[in-house]
C-alpha cells in the first residue's frame, strides 16, 4: 500500500515524489538517503492515515542508527493514530516504542507498551500480527527472568497462528519457546520445539533463521554436556552467519566459542573477536563477554581483573533486571572472594544468588550456589548451615541428574521422530504425484513385457541363423563362436532387464517394490512359461531331429528354464529387504555371492567402519553406486576378480569399485561418458560426493567415491 495519499495532487508534492526517488538511488548523497526522503514526504503530507503510515516507517528505518528520534517519531504516529481513530497504526507505532524500549534495556516500559498494541490488534489486526505481538511479549518475560510467563506468551503466538497458511514468524516463536523450555530444565521439550522450527525455517529457505536455530542448539547441548554435537551445530551456524554477513550473529558464535574454548587465550581471541561487533549486539550479549572474561581470569588466578569484569558486568545487569543472570555474577563473584579467602564477602554475593534462584528454575546453577554456600559456612565455622545447604546442593544435582537423563534419551529418539516426519512429508509429496507413478508403473511393466518377447524373438532368430549358418558353413568352430554370440546377447538383455527393474525402483517404497516384484512373478513368469509350452509343442519329433540339432533345441528350453529363474530371482531380490533389515554390509555380500554363482568371478567385500548402521535412505544411495560400478565392471571391463571396499571415517565415507580388467583411456572415455558412469556421477553429486576415476588401458581399473560424512561414526 503506498504512503502517499492518492488525492489531490499539487506541485510541491510531485517535488517531494521525485526527491524521494532521487535520495533512494544516490546513496551517497546522505547518511540514510530512505529516511531523508520519507521525512520530506512529511513536509507534503496531511495529518491522515498516510502521515501516520510514514512517521511509522521512520522509525523503523532510524530504530538502529538514531533510536531517541526513531522514538520521536513513532510516538507522533501514536497520538495521531489515535486522535483518527486508525487502529492498526496506532499498534503498529506502539509496538515500535515497546521495541525501542526493548532495546535500551528497559523491559518493564517495553512490556506496557506492547501489552497495549496486543489489545488493539486482537480486535483489528491480522492473526500474524497478533502472534508477533506475543513473541515481542515472551521476549521481555525472557529477559526479567520469568521463564513461565514467557513461555505462555510464545504458546498463546503459536495457537493464535493455527489454521492459517504457514509463515516465518512460526519457526521463531518455536526457536524461543525450546530456548524458555531450555531455561526451565525441560530439555525434551526444548529439543522438539527447535528441531520443529529448524524444518519450518527449511521450507521456507530462511538461512539466517536457521542458523539462530541452530545456534540455540549449540547452547543446549552445551548443558547436557554433549560438547561434540555443539560443536557441530556451532560451525554450522557460524558458516551460515559469516555467509550473510550477519554481525549479531557472528557475534554471538564467537562468545559461544569463547565460552566452550579450552585454551585460554583462544578463548580471550574469540571475545575480542565478538567484541568487535558490539554495535550488532544487545546488553545482554555484551553482559556474556565480560563474564567470559571473568571466568578466564578466574581460571588464572588473576582475581582482581576477574572482579573488574563481574562487578561492571553486575551493574549492567542490575540495570537490565534479568535475574537468572544476577544470579549467575554474583555466583561467580562469591566463588572469587573464596578463592582470596574473603569469606564474608562471599556470602554477601552468595546469598543474593539465592535470593534471586528462588524465582529462577536453574537446577544446575542452584546446585553450584548451594554447594558454594556450603564450603563457605564451613570455612567460616558454621557446620549447621553448611550442612543445610549440602543437602540442598544434593537435591538439586539429583534432580539435575534425572533432568540429563531424560534429555539425553529424548536426543537419542528424537532423530527418529524427526526422520519419520520427513518420511510422512515425502510420502505427501509422493501422494500429489500418485498419477505420474502410476503411468510409469504401467511403461515398465509394457517395457519389461516388450523386453520378454524380444528375448523369446531374438532366441528363435539366433537358433534359425545358426541351423542356416552350420548347414551353409558346415564349420564346428564358426557354430560354437555364433553359440556364444547368442549366449551373451542373452546375458545383455536379461542383464538390461534387471536393470531396468532396479531403476523403476530406485525412489518408491517398499511396497511399490513387492507390487512390481509380484508382477514380474505372476505376469512374465506365466508368460515366459506358456511361451516355453508352445515353443516346445512347435518344436519337430525327436527322431527327426539329428544329433546336433536335439543338442541345440535343448539348448534353447535350457535357456527359457534360466531366463524363467532369473525373473523369480530378480522377483525375489526386489522383495529380499537384506538392505533394511540386515544393512549394507549384509547387502554387498549378498550381491557378492549372487555375481559369484551366476559368473563363476572372484568378488572381495571389505568394510571397515559399518559396526553401526548408516542412515536407510544414505544406505540404499550408496549400494546404488556399487550396483553401477560392479555392473559396468561386468559388461565392459573382461574382468576375473572385482574389488568392492567401504571405508567410513569420522569426516567422510569413501566408496571404492576396483577390477583387474582391460581398463580404458579415461581422456577419451570421459568424451563419452555411458549411462553407468553418469548415474554414478548423478548419485556422488546428489551425496555432495567426489568421484575419482583411476584405470589405464591393460591395468585394470578402480573408481571411488568419497561422501562427505562429518558426524562420524555412531551417526544414524
Amino acid at each position: 500500500m503506498s504512503l502517499i495519499h492518492p488525492k489531490k495532487w499539487s506541485v510541491k508534492f510531485t517535488i517531494a515524489v521525485i526527491l524521494f526517488f532521487t535520495f533512494s538511488s544516490v546513496s551517497c548523497l546522505a547518511d540514510s538517503p530512505i529516511s531523508d526522503s520519507l521525512a520530506l514526504l512529511l513536509d507534503v503530507q496531511k495529518n491522515d492515515t498516510s502521515r501516520v503510515k510514514t512517521l511509522n516507517a521512520l522509525a523503523f528505518e532510524l530504530r538502529d542508527t538514531d533510536s531517541d528520534k526513531a522514538a520521536v517519531y513513532a510516538t507522533k504516529a501514536q497520538v495521531l493514530a489515535a486522535k483518527l481513530n486508525y487502529k492498526q497504526g496506532e499498534a503498529t507505532s506502539l509496538n515500535m516504542i515497546g521495541l525501542l524500549s526493548q532495546k535500551k534495556g528497559d523491559y518493564p516500559l517495553a512490556e506496557e507498551y506492547y501489552l497495549k498494541a496486543l489489545e488493539i490488534r486482537k480486535r483489528a489486526s491480522s492473526p500474524r500480527d497478533v502472534a508477533s505481538t506475543y513473541n515481542n511479549l515472551g521476549i521481555v518475560q525472557k529477559r526479567l527472568g520469568d521463564f513461565h510467563k514467557a513461555k505462555d506468551y510464545y504458546q498463546q503466538g503459536l495457537s493464535t497462528l493455527e489454521g492459517t497458511p504457514p509463515v516465518k514468524l512460526e519457526a521463531i516463536l518455536l526457536n524461543n519457546l525450546g530456548a524458555v523450555y531450555k531455561n526451565l530444565g525441560d530439555y525434551e521439550e526444548a529439543i522438539r520445539h527447535i528441531d520443529r522450527g529448524i524444518l519450518v525455517r527449511e521450507k521456507f529457505k530462511d538461512g539466517l533463521g536457521k542458523a539462530r536455530s541452530m545456534q540455540n542448539l549449540t547452547n543446549l547441548y552445551r548443558k547436557l554436556g554433549n560438547n561434540e554435537k555443539a560443536n557441530e551445530y556451532q560451525k554450522k551456524s557460524l558458516a551460515i552467519f559469516e555467509e550473510y554477513q550477519d554481525q549479531k550473529g557472528m557475534g554471538r558464535c564467537y562468545i559461544n566459542l569463547g565460552m566452550y574454548a579450552t585454551d585460554h587465550e583462544i578463548a580471550l581471541e574469540y571475545f575480542e573477536k565478538a567484541h568487535n561487533y558490539r554495535n550488532a549486539l544487545e546488553i545482554s550479549d555484551l553482559m556474556l563477554v565480560l563474564r567470559g572474561r571473568g571466568d578466564i581470569y578466574r581460571e588464572q588466578k588473576q582475581y582482581e581483573k576477574a572482579l573488574e569484569n563481574y562487578l561492571t558486568s553486575l551493574k549492567k545487569l542490575t540495570e537490565l533486571q534479568s535475574k537468572s543472570e544476577l544470579a549467575e555474577v554474583n555466583h561467580d563473584i562469591g566463588l572469587i572472594y573464596i578463592k582470596k579467602d574473603e569469606h564474608q564477602k562471599a556470602l554477601k554475593y552468595l546469598k543474593n544468588s539465592q535470593v534471586l534462584l528462588e524465582e529462577v528454575p536453574d537446577l544446575l546453577l542452584k546446585s553450584e550456589v548451594y554447594s558454594s554456600l556450603s564450603e563457605t559456612y564451613g570455612k567460616l565455622g558454621q557446620y549447621n548451615m553448611a550442612f543445610k545447604m549440602n543437602v540442598r546442593h544434593n537435591d538439586f544435582r539429583d534432580s539435575l541428574h534425572t533432568a540429563y537423563r531424560d534429555a539425553m534419551n529424548t536426543k537419542l529418539n528424537y532423530e527418529d521422530e524427526r526422520k519419520k516426519l520427513e518420511i510422512k512429508e515425502k510420502d505427501r509429496q509422493l501422494e500429489l504425484a500418485a498419477a505420474n507413478r502410476e503411468k510409469l508403473k504401467a511403461r515398465s511393466l509394457a517395457a519389461l513385457s516388450l523386453l520378454a518377447f524380444v528375448l523369446i524373438f531374438a532366441l528363435l532368430l539366433a537358433y534359425r541363423n545358426q541351423q542356416r549358418r552350420l548347414l551353409a558353413e558346415n564349420g564346428e568352430k564358426i557354430a560354437l563362436q555364433k553359440e556364444e554370440i547368442a549366449r551373451e546377447k542373452m546375458d545383455n538383455l536379461l542383464n538390461e532387464l534387471e536393470l531396468t527393474s532396479t531403476y523403476a525402483k530406485l525412489e518408491g517404497q517398499d511396497n511399490e517394490r513387492r507390487r512390481i516384484a509380484q508382477d514380474l512373478h505372476d505376469r512374465l513368469g506365466s508368460m515366459l512359461a506358456t511361451i516355453r509350452l508352445y515353443f516346445n509343442s512347435a518344436m519337430p519329433k525327436k527322431g527327426e531331429l539329428n544329433t546336433e540339432q536335439q543338442s541345440r533345441m535343448k539348448m534353447a528350453n535350457d535357456l527359457l528354464d534360466n531366463a524363467s529363474q532369473e525373473v523369480r530371482r530378480i522377483a525375489y531380490d526386489m522383495q529380499s529387504g537384506v538392505l533394511t533389515n540386515f544393512g549394507l554390509k549384509a547387502e554387498l555380500d549378498a550381491l557378492a555371492e549372487t555375481i559369484q554363482n551366476a559368473n563363476q568371478m572372484n568378488i572381495e567385500v571389505k568394510a571397515k567402519g559399518l559396526e553401526e548402521r548408516l542412515d536407510h535412505i544414505l544406505e540404499v544411495k550408496i549400494y546404488r553406486i556399487v550396483q553401477e560400478l560392479v555392473s559396468n565392471a561386468l559388461k565392459h571391463a573382461k574382468a576375473t576378480k572385482i574389488g568392492i571396499f567401504i571405508n567410513r571415517s569420522t569426516a567422510d565415507i569413501v566408496v571404492k569399485v576396483e577390477d583387474n580388467g582391460v581398463g580404458f583411456d579415461p581422456n577419451k572415455k570421459r568424451k563419452r561418458v555411458g549411462m553407468g558412469l553418469k548415474n554414478v556421477e548423478s548419485r556422488a553429486f546428489d551425496l555432495k560426493g567426489k568421484l575419482n576415476i583411476d584405470t589405464e588401458l591393460g591395468r585394470g581399473t578402480s573408481i571411488s567415491v568419497e561422501i562427505p560424512h562429518p558426524l562420524g561414526k555412531g551417526s544414524a
